[in-house]
This record gives structure tokens, C-alpha cells and sequence, in this order.
């Protein structure tokens, strides 16, 4: 029984204990925890306000720092202000007693100048009697004159008129001739030396390509074959290219037999003579019936050669924007020429030139070089076209997108179209420099010297000449006729009559422009 009360006694103390455990739990320590986070609460919102309250005051520090340090800018910006304007105010008086001075200066002036005003009227009135005067006296004068010469007073006055005219008219003229033989010497001195500073600078290779229009047939067959008159290989090649070839057979030298072709496209030509050459290179005519092919590829591979050589141009002379087509006519100049001439090679030397010329003379020297480029590529064409190689420059020129002031630069090289302009001087003088250089042009001393004669003694056959002088390489002939022999009116005739009979009597290639001038000089020295 007593270790049952034992057990219950301890069960009790268990289960009390349990509950005082539950009620602290529930109610004690909660209300403890309460108390404590109060406690820290109002400790942190202490410190809070300690915390509040040190910044505060820092900041009212430092604001009444900064407030002083206002105080002190603004009275020192207040000091310098008021001395500027006390600056000012001196300034002002200054200026004051000065405008004051000023004032009393123009005050005195004008009283000056009512005076002066006064003077000039009064004088005015005096010059207008001494007028009045004066033309009374030059009426009386003229009367007087009038009736000594028994002359209309009018007519004496027109008279004198005309006598200082002319005497004015007779010094102007002196002026002028002094003027312009002064400017013409002047501008020879200045062209001579710049054509030698662009001389000096220019320093071409003259090895230049000669032109073959001569092809050798070397074997009997060939030329037995070609002799024959039923041979159409020659007849056939000339209707495909539009060249001409004939051959040339020497009876007591057969091996010196040989074909000449010339004229036509020079691409057309070059591939024409290649294919000749082809053909008699072999054995045997067998091969002449395929001569269209091997012609088309010769012309089909020199179409783009020329292509290759117009952008070479175009690129060793750094221009821009040129046409390939003109590029293409640029490049087949390769094979045409002119007094034997490379004309391609001629091209790029004139472009050079050209170029170096309007730098000295301080024009475009971008279109100086493109009408040096393009003022030969008419050549290619001139064989179907029956106008001069000029125009025909300018019209392509102008067809592929050139400006108008290059297109008419390129016609007026050869004095086609008058144009004077800078651009269109440059290129004919760069033109003429390369012509003329000794070694560009290979002509026949003889020949040449023979066409001179004939057109001196062509022009000299009409009555009235006075002098000839032959320019650019035998092209134009200026004609001066004697004044009193040939009258002003005959001169388009006389000029008509000597072309003619230069075309009759003289053999020569290209145009020839006949000038006749007639010149009436009345010339008196005091």
C-alpha cells in the first residue's frame, strides 16, 4: 500500500511540476521577454535621440560655419562692388567733363564751319560772275575767230573738237602699240621660261615601239599561190578586217616578196598582219581555209590588250571617271601612228605634258591630263569617219560623259573649233612639244623639205604676196598679202584660191588651214 502512495506521491509531484512548467512557460516567460524588449526599446530610441541630437548639433556647427563663411564672401563681394562703383562713378565724371570738352570743341566747329559756309557761298557768287564772264569772252572770242577764218562760230567749235580728238586718239594709239609690244615681250620671256621649267621637269624614254606593216613571204608555195589570180586569201582577210593588203612581188628577186597591209582599224590591221604571218609560217597553204578563226583570235586577244594599255594610261596618270570605251580607244592607239609615231605613247607624253604645264601655270591639272589622254582617240576612228580627228574626239568625248569645256578643248587642237581658254592652249602647246621633240616624229628630211617648196611656190603663184610663213609641222599657212596690190574684199576668195591650188600641187597628209591677212598701218613719230 505504501509503495502505491509512493508512486501516486510522485506522479502528483510530476504532474504539479508539469503544470508549473506549462503556466511559466505560457505566461511568466513571455511577460519576461515583454519586460526586456521593452527595456532595450526604450534604451535604442535613448541612444536614437543621444545620436539625434550629436548630429543635430554637428550640422547646426557646420551651418553656422557656412553662414559665417557667406557672411564674410558676401561682404567682401559688397567691398568690391562698391569700390567698382566708385570706379564707375569717376569713370563717369570723367567722361562727363570730357563730353563737356567735346561739346565745347563741336560748338566751335560749327561756328566754323557757319563761317566756312558763308566763305564758299560768297565765293560761289564771285565764280559764278567770273562763269558768266568767262563764256562772254569765249563767245566774243569765237566770234572774233569765226570772222577772221569766215567760219560759222558752230563749225569753228566742232573743228577744234575734232582736232583734240584726233590728237588724243594719235597719243592712245602710241600707248597702246608700246603697251602691247611691252606685254607680247613680256609674255615670250614668261612662255619660254616655263616651257623650260616643264622641260627640265619632263624626262621621257625615247625608245619607243616602231610600226610593222610589212609581213615576208619567205616560201615559193606561198608566193607562187598568191600570185596566182584565183588566190582569194588576201581578197578574203581585207573584206573580214576592212584593211588593205596587197602583195608585193619583185620579178627579179623572189625572195624579197612580201605583203603590205595598211589602213583600217589599227587593231584590225596588227591582227591582220599576225595572221599573215601565222600562214606563212607553215608548210603548205592547207591551213589558209581557217584564217577567219585564227584572225578572230589575234583580234579577239589585241581587243583586250588594248583594253589593259587604256586603263594603264588612265592609271599611270591617277585620273578618275574616264568611260572604259574611251579607255579601249585610248589603248588601240597602240597600234596606229602618226609620221611614225606611236601615237599611244604619244598620248600619254602629251597628257604628261599637259599636266605639268597647267601646274605651272596654276590650272586643273586633272583636265589638262584628260584632254592630253583623249585628244587623240578620233585616230582610231578617222578611217570610217571623213572628218578630222579632233571633232571626232570631242563628239566620243562627249558621248561616254565628258564635260563640255573638255569636249571642246579636244576640238580645238587643230583649230576646229576657236576656243580660247587655258585648257585648250595647254593642250596645244603639250601636242606641239611632243611632236616637235627631235626623235619623236621620223619624217623624211627630203620629202618634207619638198612639200615646204611646193606650198611656197603654190602660194606665191598669186599676185600681191608680201610673206608666207608655214607653222605646225607644214598644217597652216599664213599668207600676208600687200595692202595696196590686194583689196579687203578679195581676201576671202584669194583664201579660197590658195587652198586650192595647195591641194592641186602639194602631196600631204591630214589638213592644211590657209590664213590670209592684210594689214594697213599709218604710222607718224613727233
Amino acid at each position: 500500500m505504501s509503495f502505491f502512495l509512493y508512486i501516486s506521491a510522485i506522479l502528483s509531484s510530476l504532474l504539479c511540476g508539469y503544470l508549473c512548467a506549462r503556466v511559466l512557460a505560457s505566461f511568466v516567460l513571455p511577460y519576461l521577454q515583454k519586460r526586456e524588449s521593452c527595456f532595450q526599446q526604450r534604451d535604442m530610441l535613448s541612444e536614437a535621440n543621444r545620436q539625434r541630437d550629436l548630429i543635430l548639433e554637428e550640422q547646426k556647427k557646420l551651418q553656422e560655419a557656412s553662414f559665417s563663411s557667406l557672411e564674410e564672401d558676401l561682404e567682401d563681394e559688397i567691398a568690391l562692388k562698391a569700390e567698382g562703383l566708385k570706379q564707375q562713378e569717376k569713370e563717369l565724371e570723367a567722361n562727363s567733363q570730357k563730353d563737356l570738352e567735346l561739346e565745347d570743341k563741336l560748338l566751335a566747329r560749327e561756328e566754323e564751319a557757319r563761317l566756312y559756309q558763308l566763305q564758299v557761298e560768297g565765293s560761289s557768287e564771285e565764280l559764278e560772275v567770273k562763269r558768266k564772264e568767262m563764256e562772254a569772252h569765249s563767245e566774243e572770242i569765237l566770234v572774233k575767230m569765226s570772222q577772221v577764218a569766215d567760219l560759222d562760230p558752230n563749225e569753228a567749235v566742232k573743228s577744234i573738237e575734232r582736232n583734240l580728238i584726233a590728237e588724243k586718239l594719235l597719243e592712245i594709239k602710241k600707248e597702246e602699240k608700246q603697251a602691247t609690244e611691252l606685254l607680247s615681250s613680256l609674255s615670250n620671256k614668261n612662255a619660254l621660261r616655263m616651257l623650260d621649267r616643264v622641260l627640265s621637269r619632263y624626262s621621257p624614254e625615247f625608245y619607243w615601239p616602231k610600226p610593222v606593216n610589212l609581213v615576208d613571204v619567205s616560201r615559193q608555195e606561198h608566193v607562187k599561190k598568191l600570185s596566182e589570180e584565183s588566190s582569194r586569201l588576201l581578197k578574203d582577210l581585207e573584206e573580214v578586217s576592212g584593211v588593205t593588203i596587197s602583195f608585193i612581188a619583185d620579178e627579179d628577186r623572189a625572195n624579197t616578196c612580201g605583203v603590205k597591209v595598211v589602213g583600217g582599224y589599227g587593231i584590225a590591221k596588227e591582227a591582220s598582219r599576225l595572221t599573215l604571218e601565222n600562214l606563212f609560217s607553215q608548210d603548205g597553204t592547207s591551213a589558209w581555209g581557217r584564217f577567219q578563226s585564227i584572225y578572230d583570235n589575234y583580234f579577239e586577244k589585241l581587243s583586250k590588250e588594248a583594253q589593259v594599255l587604256g586603263l594603264k594610261a588612265v592609271e599611270q596618270l591617277q585620273l578618275k571617271g574616264v568611260h572604259p570605251e574611251l579607255q579601249k580607244l585610248v589603248g588601240a592607239l597602240n597600234w596606229r601612228t602618226s609620221y611614225r609615231q606611236n601615237q599611244w605613247y604619244h598620248t600619254v607624253e602629251v597628257a604628261t605634258l599637259a599636266g605639268i604645264l597647267a601646274h605651272e601655270m596654276g590650272e586643273d591639272t586633272d583636265a589638262a591630263k584628260r584632254v592630253g589622254l583623249l585628244h587623240d582617240v578620233g585616230k582610231v576612228l578617222d578611217y570610217k569617219i571623213n572628218v578630222s580627228h579632233a571633232i571626232i574626239s570631242g563628239d566620243y568625248a562627249d558621248l561616254y560623259g565628258e564635260k563640255r569645256f573638255i569636249c571642246d578643248a579636244l576640238m580645238s587642237h587643230h583649230a576646229d573649233l576657236i576656243v580660247e581658254t587655258p585648257l585648250a592652249y595647254i593642250l596645244q602647246t603639250a601636242d606641239c612639244l611632243s611632236g616637235a621633240r627631235p626623235g619623236a616624229r621620223v619624217n623624211l628630211e627630203e620629202g618634207y623639205q619638198i612639200r615646204l617648196s611646193a606650198i611656197q611656190e603654190a602660194v606665191h603663184s598669186f599676185p600681191g604676196i608680201a610673206d608666207v610663213a608655214i607653222m605646225n609641222g607644214g598644217r597652216e599657212v599664213h599668207v600676208q598679202v600687200v595692202n595696196r596690190k590686194v583689196p579687203e574684199k578679195a581676201l576671202p576668195q584669194l583664201a579660197k584660191d590658195i587652198a586650192k591650188k595647195i591641194e592641186e600641187m602639194v602631196n600631204y597628209p591630214g589638213k592644211i588651214k590657209v590664213m590670209v591677212t592684210r594689214i594697213f598701218e599709218s604710222v607718224k613719230v613727233a
